[in-house]
């Protein structure tokens, strides 16, 4: 009775061990921000627990390359061609491709390259742990061992396969955090594009217009319309510097101040003061509060949709509505009487294609649906619908 409840002391002060360098490891991970950091302080940890005379971290890279990432026990700097290993004819490939922890006999190719030649008369044994999170094998962590100090029992295998996930897990962590951040990178500069794209690229596109009937006006020797055009142009020009210098300021849109309503109201009037064609606005949005996201993508859809009416649909008239569509819903509705086109036609090279593509995106962006109908010779109509945010930011 007191042989056996020896034992089941030291077992229990084993597991109790083994907990507490699990705990250690969990709570190491949960606070580290760097993963090189933490990979090298876990193969310390662990290699001093187990009583590990070498130790690499290696991380996949492709489908066999391991890169070095941390080591210890090396009098030397590892070799920078040794710095990259092929997991190919070794122990590696095969904890890689089973993700099971995995006790070599014999140091093989890539493995005894970590340490240098002459391995054998080291006396060492591989302890080679998968380092995975679910069934996805990021690296390995490479543990050289003296025989005669290495016991291979089942807590140890648990202990370490833990432990490997763990591991795993911080370093997918680390992968979406990098993939989050580089989307994020990714959406601001489609944002920029999209601001360039519906603000000062549409201006520079109506002061090119200006110009050219200019130009005109010139030949035709035309004083007075002369000073309407130039007056146009000196008040294109100041707007295309309000919005450069508000693309500038991180994105300031027109739409903070005066709000969704006037914005489209003041949209729709230099449209007015453009063109000869008739612009009539129905409105039944008023009172209500709009997210300042929400408000934006709204506003440049609108603005997007008359630009495209003005350039491309030798209209006559074109309505826009913004109506009630709901207890939370909203609908705007642009129709003109112009030339239309077909819905096959296909120009992906043009800019109203171009134009068409963000508004979808733009719709997307505050949960929106936007359609567009269209026949040759039957105008053009575009409807979008959006759930308004009952609450201002």
């Amino acid at each position: 009775m007191h042989s056996k409840l020896s034992e089941q002391m030291i077992d229990l002060e084993r597991k109790t061990r083994s907990l507490e360098m699990l705990y250690d490891f969990a709570a190491g991970i949960n606070v580290s921000r760097d993963l090189d950091d933490l990979l090298s302080r876990s193969l310390q940890t662990l290699a001093g627990a187990i009583g590990a005379d070498y130790g690499v971290v290696r991380l996949l890279e492709g489908e066999s390359k391991l890169r070095l990432v941390t080591k210890i026990g090396f009098a030397r700097s590892i070799p920078q061609s040794r710095q990259v290993l092929d997991s190919k004819d070794c122990v590696c490939n095969s904890v890689i491709r089973k993700g099971h922890i995995q006790i070599d006999a014999q140091l093989k190719t890539c493995c005894g390259q970590a340490i240098g030649e002459h391995t054998h008369d080291l006396g060492l044994r591989l302890l080679c742990v998968p380092l995975q999170h679910r069934s996805q094998v990021y690296g390995v962590m490479n543990l050289f061992i003296k025989e005669s100090s290495l016991k291979e029992d089942e807590d140890l295998i648990v202990l370490l396969t833990s432990i490997g996930q763990h591991l795993g897990m911080a370093i997918e962590r680390t992968r979406l955090e990098k993939e989050t951040d580089r989307l994020y990178r990714v959406e601001q500069r489609q944002l920029l594009a999209h601001e360039l794209h519906d603000s000062l690229a549409q201006t520079l596109a109506s002061l090119r217009f200006h110009a050219h009937i200019l130009g005109e006006n010139v030949s035709a020797g035309d004083n007075k319309a002369l000073r309407k055009n130039i007056a146009e142009i000196e008040k294109t020009v100041d707007i295309a510097y309000r919005e450069l210098r508000d693309l500038i300021a991180r994105f300031r849109m027109s739409v903070d101040e005066p709000g969704l309503i006037p914005s489209v109201q003041a949209i729709i009037q230099r449209f007015r003061e453009e063109s000869e064609i008739q612009a009539y606005f129905d409105n039944d949005l008023e009172g209500i509060h709009f997210s300042e996201d929400t408000g934006l993508q709204v506003v440049r859809i609108v603005q997007e949709a008359l630009n495209n009416v003005l350039k491309h649909s030798e209209a006559n008239t074109v309505r826009i509505m913004m109506k009630r569509a709901g207890d939370d819903e909203c609908r705007v509705l642009i129709e003109d009487d112009g030339k239309g086109f077909s819905p096959n036609e296909s120009r992906p090279e043009s800019s109203e294609h171009l134009g068409m593509i963000i508004m979808q995106e733009r719709a997307a962006r505050i949960g929106g649906k936007l359609s567009i109908e269209s026949e040759p010779e039957d105008g053009t109509r575009l409807e979008l619908l959006f759930r308004h945010n009952p609450n201002p930011d």
